[in-house]
C-alpha cells in the first residue's frame, strides 16, 4: 500500500514539474514547520549517534540508500552506526524544502556531513538528498532516504 501510495504522489510531484516553482512545495505551513524541527530532531540524533532515538524516528519498513549504491533496511543501517562502521562526524541539513500531501512528506535538499564508513573517510562532505516521511500511527516516521554526492 505504501508503495502505491509513494507512486500516486511522485506521480503528482511530477504532473507539476512544468511549474516554475510548485505551489506543494511548503516551508511555514503547520506541518512542513512540525517537520522541519522533527528533521532537526533526525539530524542531531545522526550527529550523536543516538540509537534510541533513530530507533524510534525510523520506519520498520525504512529502507536506506547511501552514497555507494548499497541499500540496507533500517536494523542494518542502525547496526552499522552502533558497531562503528558507519560514524557521523558532522551532520546538518542547510537547504530544506517540503513537499507535504496527506500521510507523505517528501524532503529534499542539502546534507553537509563528514562521515567515516569502514574506517575510510567518505569521498564527500556535501550531498543532495531525498528523504520520504510517513505518518504511521499518527507520528511521521522516516520511510526512505536517498543521497548523492555533490562536487
Amino acid at each position: 500500500m505504501t508503495i502505491r501510495l509513494l507512486i500516486a504522489l511522485f506521480t503528482s510531484i511530477t504532473a507539476s514539474a512544468d511549474e516554475a516553482k510548485p505551489a506543494a512545495w511548503q516551508k511555514d505551513s503547520g506541518p512542513a514547520k512540525e517537520l522541519t524541527e522533527l528533521n532537526s530532531k533526525l539530524t542531531q540524533a545522526y550527529q550523536e549517534e543516538n540509537l534510541p532515538v533513530l530507533r524510534e524516528m525510523l520506519s520498520d519498513a525504512h529502507v536506506h540508500n547511501n552514497v555507494f549504491g548499497s541499500t540496507m533496511g533500517k536494523d542494518q543501517f542502525l547496526k552499522d552506526i552502533e558497531d562503528g562502521t558507519l560514524v557521523f562526524e558532522t551532520y546538518t541539513t542547510p537547504e530544506l524544502q517540503w513537499h507535504i500531501k496527506g500521510d507523505v512528506a517528501i524532503a529534499t535538499g542539502l546534507i553537509d556531513a563528514r562521515a567515516v564508513r569502514a574506517g575510510k573517510p567518505v569521498p564527500a562532505s556535501t550531498f543532495r538528498f531525498t528523504r520520504v516521511f510517513s505518518r504511521e500511527n499518527g507520528k511521521w516516521k522516516v520511510l526512505l532516504f536517498h543521497n548523492t554526492m555533490t562536487r
